[in-house]
């Protein structure tokens, strides 16, 4: 019997940090982060390419999850600060086939600004991560946002 064996090379934590502004009112943007969230999440940020939506449960111990109809999904963290319509914050897990396991903090507030909304996240991962979640979380946090949420919420 032949016996395989690696060491992976992993980090002990991540952060990113984004600031976006969006033309909106707070308002508006809240609507659209917590209620319409299926309607701005891109299809090719699911972690279950059979997920039919994005949900957040609007709620302190609510879910943060991908719905995949009949009680089948990918739970992506629980909600344990609502603020509405100033912030939230999400507590989940990473699981080892996205870059963990590891825990996430994330972080979103909202500022009313004079050009309209600013928009603020804080990522806080920390646990054994791979090298390539550290160098995709800021991008993939600006792509949800700016481009998907912040162009949802601006267009006419």
């Amino acid at each position: 019997m032949t016996t395989k064996s690696k060491t992976l090379k992993t980090e002990s934590n991540a952060h990113a940090e984004l600031a976006v502004t969006i033309r909106a009112q707070p308002r508006k943007v809240w609507k659209a982060l917590i209620t319409e969230t299926g309607r701005w999440w891109p299809k090719e940020f699911f972690a279950n390419p059979g997920s039919q939506g994005m949900v957040i449960e609007p709620r302190v111990g609510g879910r943060m999850f991908e719905d995949g109809g009949d009680g089948a999904g990918v739970l992506w963290g629980i909600i344990n600060v609502f603020d509405p319509p100033r912030g939230l914050d999400i507590v989940g897990f990473l699981a080892p086939a996205f870059g963990g396991p590891a825990t996430t903090m994330i972080q979103i507030s909202l500022q009313e600004v004079e050009a309209g909304t600013e928009l603020r996240l804080s990522d806080q991962t920390w646990g054994p991560i791979s090298p390539g979640l550290k160098k995709s979380l800021l991008e993939g946090w600006r792509i949800l946002m700016e481009d998907s949420l912040a162009r949802f919420v601006e267009k006419p």
